[in-house]
């Protein structure tokens, strides 16, 4: 359901309502070092905080779990990773996490984006300072660039929200769907945002102006990840397709 990597550690989430932590031990081989557990349904995202070696699990049973991680050298950590909190408020599955300027964001297929803050660095402990109730219907998807956070979901809108200051604000809506938004990425000027209606639309970032909309043979996209200047789509008729700056810049 999910998967992260950091440095020589590999993060992994699944429909057994597990995290499994994988060790690299030599190239290409990595091996299953710690199971995390105490969801009682399927771990559905996960995230890593990139300053405070914890990590985020979201899942179908409505509560997020944070845990304290040796993210850097799990091998050399004496004690396992520690659970410290369950986060709760969520009335239905939190679809997604994600961190952004030293908060957690948790969309769910309530309809709300919570916020969540670290009360204290020494002994982390989080509470939520705020819900955002903007979209209409389930939430989908979160992605965070440039000090935005960016939802999509049930309603078709992308909505971008500024998460600089204290108070995260709704500072445009994105409206280029003709159905539900399902993934999000971002390149260093551009924002793609594709769903179940044979799309993929791009967004110029801190203009939020439509640039264009692309249409492609895939039955809709699951998921679309830029990575070092391509633009990866995977698709529902199982293909993989990558497209270079041409195609989004002519």
């Amino acid at each position: 359901m999910g998967i992260k990597a950091y440095q020589s550690v590999l993060y992994l989430a699944g429909a057994d309502y597990a995290v499994r932590v994988f060790i690299q031990t030599e190239p290409r081989v990595w091996e299953g070092w710690y199971t995390l557990r105490g969801h009682c349904k399927a771990v559905m995202s996960i995230v890593l905080h990139p300053k405070e070696n914890l990590l985020f699990s979201g899942s179908a049973d409505k509560s997020i779990r944070v845990w304290r991680m040796n993210a850097e050298h799990p091998e050399l950590q004496q004690e396992k990773p520690t659970f410290l909190q369950e986060l709760t408020g969520h009335t239905a599955e939190v679809s997604k996490v994600e961190v952004a300027c030293d908060k957690l964001f948790s969309a769910s297929y309530d309809g709300t984006i919570r916020v969540w803050c670290l009360e204290s660095k020494e002994e982390p402990r989080l509470s939520c300072t705020q819900v955002l109730r903007e979209h209409h219907g389930e939430i989908f998807t979160l992605h965070s660039s440039h000090s935005f956070l960016f939802s999509g979901g049930l309603d078709g809108v992308v909505r971008v929200w500024d998460v600089r200051h204290k108070s995260v604000n709704c500072v445009a809506q994105l409206k280029g769907s003709t159905k539900f938004v399902l993934t999000l990425t971002s390149s260093e000027n551009f924002l793609f945002s594709a769903g179940s209606d044979k799309r993929l639309t791009v967004w110029k970032l801190g203009q939020w102006k439509h640039e264009r909309t692309l249409r492609c043979r895939q039955e809709g996209y699951q998921c679309v990840q830029y990575h070092d200047g391509l633009l990866w789509m995977a698709g529902y008729d199982e293909t993989l397709t990558a497209l270079g700056p041409y195609y989004w810049w002519m």
